[in-house]
């Protein structure tokens, strides 16, 4: 686990007022373990409860906000087919609607990393820019400017297993990381630019160090690659794209060469999940 990035979400999981609760352990890589730690401690304190699919008998109450109303039948059929690209794309919208929206842009991504230009490429893109424009508020003052992200609900919860490593669900370790990314990209001008500046932010981070997310989230290692082979602008503004019509076409009249290079790559590497990535899974920040 790379210094900086363990230290970010460390500080996220265990200080700043935030619960620390205690579950067996689980690992990540098993969905269903992990998402239904079954600990006697007191609830961890994240945001009020909204109608769940969690089953409150079954999941611990700190992940009971990551699985809002009907999103039980859109995670299980992530989990039925994690190769499933249209499942993918139904996720990222569905979620772009609720207060764990990050997912939609770890989803939304994986999506363009598995098929370019798909039938669902234009909900994707709208889900995208939908999230980055009601999640993140830009305030600018002079030489300062102020960011805040909306991404996960409530506070981060650090479930503190019996080993002594303490786990955090992926929807807040993503948050993180790309609220880091937002924060390099932003500058007060939404649109389309800067919301592949944040993408291709992320892709620097992830590149630069390991993080967390690395041996969950599959797309991390795709996106490295696709950094190296020099297609991430592209790749970015072909996702995004369609949400701004207008702006992307006349990206794309100077750039179609980079845009065939891009959907080349992805078409003859695809990303191919071999499992779901929900944002209820539990990945370890520190042991």
């Amino acid at each position: 686990m790379g210094g900086a990035a363990a230290a970010l979400l460390l500080s996220s999981a265990v200080g700043c007022g935030t619960a620390t609760t205690t579950a067996p352990p689980s690992d990540a890589n098993d969905a269903n373990d992990a998402n239904n730690p079954t600990a006697s401690s007191a609830p961890n304190k994240t945001s009020a409860a909204a109608p769940s699919d969690s089953g409150d008998a079954d999941v611990h109450p700190a992940l009971r906000p990551l699985l809002p109303a009907g999103s039980k039948p859109i995670l299980q059929a992530m989990e039925a087919a994690p190769d499933d690209a249209a499942a993918v794309a139904n996720a990222a919208e569905f979620y772009s609607k609720t207060d764990t929206a990050g997912m939609t842009l770890l989803w939304g991504a994986m999506y363009g990393a598995m098929i370019p230009s798909g039938p669902a490429s234009e909900k994707v893109a709208a889900a995208i820019s939908s999230v980055l424009r009601d999640r993140v508020s830009v305030t600018i003052d002079g030489e300062k400017r102020d960011i805040s992200t909306r991404l996960a609900p409530g506070a981060t919860p650090g479930l503190a297993q019996a080993d002594g490593s303490i786990k955090v669900p992926t929807a807040y370790i993503f948050e993180q990381l790309f609220g880091a990314a937002i924060a390099i990209a932003f500058k007060g001008s939404p649109g389309l630019a800067e919301d592949r500046e944040a993408f291709t932010a992320y892709v620097s981070i992830i590149s630069g160090q390991p993080t967390p997310l690395d041996s969950y989230v599959e797309l991390n290692g795709w996106l490295v690659a696709l950094g190296k082979a020099g297609h991430a602008e592209a790749f970015f503004e072909q996702l995004i794209g369609p949400a701004f019509p207008e702006k992307f076409a006349a990206w794309r009249a100077k750039n179609e060469d980079a845009l065939a290079a891009a959907r080349d790559y992805v078409t003859k590497n695809p990303l191919k999940p071999t499992h779901a990535v929900l944002p209820n899974g539990l990945v370890t920040v520190a042991h």
